[in-house]
């Protein structure tokens, strides 16, 4: 829901006017903002992140989430800071150079927190209860996605009436937290579950010893 939230607004926010917080910016530019981290996730997924699944999953996921805080805090200092630049009639330099490489580090940190939490739930069950479980777990993401971009546009409109383009970003960082928190109560997920059957024949056999 958090990642789906600033993923609805950052768009919102890369269109809006340099006066009112935003960044002025046009579809096509937007476009190859929004584009630009393609090729270092393909790299990312392919070189570095296998590595990664061998740490705690519990682990990975608060490096993703909590990670996740300080480029989505960026995106309206970046826009702070572009406002002064233009206020003074100069051109700030490291405006794309700072949102390609904030957005970057949001998706790979992104990646990283889904990961943890995908694998969390395969070995959260018996192998034979994979297909409900993960049946369960994509219908509440597909409610997510579904209430997300809702959500998104309610918030963006009302943070823009109350002239507090910041509203949406304060949300998905309070989500951020919250989901960091509910994640930090589980026990350790990090090894999948034998069969059923194997279980209650190990059981079996430790009663008989």
């Amino acid at each position: 829901m958090a990642a789906i939230l600033l993923d609805e607004t950052i768009p919102l926010m890369l269109k809006l006017d340099i006066q009112e917080g935003g960044f002025s910016f046009s579809s096509a530019e937007i476009g190859i903002l929004l584009s630009s981290s393609g090729f270092f996730m393909i790299i990312f997924c392919m070189l570095i992140l296998p590595s990664l699944t061998r740490l705690s999953k519990r682990m990975l996921n608060k490096w993703g989430t909590i990670g996740c805080i300080p480029p989505c805090i960026l995106w309206p200092v970046l826009a702070g800071i572009n406002h002064s630049y233009v206020t003074a009639h100069r051109s700030f330099h490291g405006l794309w150079p700072s949102l390609i490489v904030n957005y970057i580090v949001k998706a790979i940190l992104t990646n990283v927190a889904f990961t943890a939490v995908l694998m969390q739930v395969n070995h959260s069950v018996y192998y034979e209860d994979l297909g409900k479980v993960n049946g369960l777990g994509q219908t509440f993401a597909s409610l997510a996605r579904a209430i997300g971009p809702a959500v998104g546009g309610c918030l963006w409109s009302l943070s823009t009436k109350l002239n507090f383009v910041y509203l949406n970003f304060v949300i998905v960082i309070l989500l951020y937290i919250l989901s960091e928190r509910m994640n930090a109560t589980l026990p350790q997920l990090d090894e999948q579950k034998v069969h059923k059957s194997t279980a209650c024949t190990d059981t079996r056999t430790d009663i008989e010893l």
